[in-house]
């Protein structure tokens, strides 16, 4: 049905608000389906990988005369949060859209088909969309069955290091901030907005030790210029103990 409805959106240039706006009310309600369809089911493949794909190439089609990048670009970045901040330099893709979304049995096959993709990925890193999977919506689907409090997903960030992601890799799009340091200055920044539940911090504490497990370095440059720097040390402290 989703398909339908986005195989039947008009060919309408890629900068038009209205458009762009019921082009991920459809995406994101399918993606939704996908994620849901992937819990439920006992294969080690996403039952819906074909919807995935041809959703994918429509997409492509809608949009392959009125822009250069692809069309995942069309979202909004989310706003920054102090040194929170997303930046993509056009080099969105759908894999990594599908990491967003946790989509963890496509993206294994994804990456198992095409194992260079990790690694090819330009911009930032695909850990960092897995660490960090904020990402704006169109609209609120007030039917979802199970509304995970944390959108991070544990076993695809722990697929993600299994494949040879990098947890100390430079991303240049912030000032060279490793992604280790990006997700501990996510976390920061949640945390000093009142924004860290019990669970969300629970997430956080099984993340980090996975990260150091795949050796996340003690050391970070988070450049806050201020008159005390931020530290992995501090940071940590900050998180669970409420101190620095």
């Amino acid at each position: 049905m989703m398909l339908f409805l986005l195989k039947s959106l008009p060919l309408i240039e890629a900068w038009n608000a209205s458009y762009i706006t019921r082009l991920f009310q459809i995406v994101d309600e399918l993606i939704y389906y996908a994620h849901e369809a992937e819990k439920r089911s006992t294969c080690s493949e996403s039952p819906l990988a074909f919807a995935l794909d041809e959703m994918d190439k429509v997409n492509k089609f809608f949009t392959v005369r009125s822009m250069r990048n692809h069309w995942t670009h069309l979202r909004d970045m989310p706003q920054a949060r102090g040194l929170d901040e997303y930046r993509k330099g056009g080099n969105c893709t759908f894999l990594a859209l599908a990491i967003q979304a946790r989509l963890t049995k496509y993206v294994k096959t994804k990456l198992d088909t095409e194992p260079g993709t990790l690694r090819s990925k330009s911009g930032t890193p695909l850990l960092d969309y897995a660490l960090r999977p904020r990402r704006v919506t169109p609209m609120t689907m007030r039917y979802h069955s199970v509304r995970d409090e944390c959108g991070i997903d544990i076993e695809m960030v722990q697929l993600l290091l299994d494949r040879g992601a990098n947890p100390n890799q430079q991303v240049h799009l912030n000032e060279g901030r490793t992604v280790w340091a990006l997700f501990l200055v996510s976390c920061y920044e949640s945390t000093l907005r009142n924004e860290a539940t019990k669970l969300l911090k629970e997430v956080w504490f099984r993340v980090c030790k996975l990260m150091i497990r795949y050796h996340a370095s003690s050391t970070a440059w988070f450049d806050n210029n201020t008159s005390k720097p931020l530290t992995v040390e501090g940071i940590l402290g900050v998180l669970w103990y409420g101190v620095d």
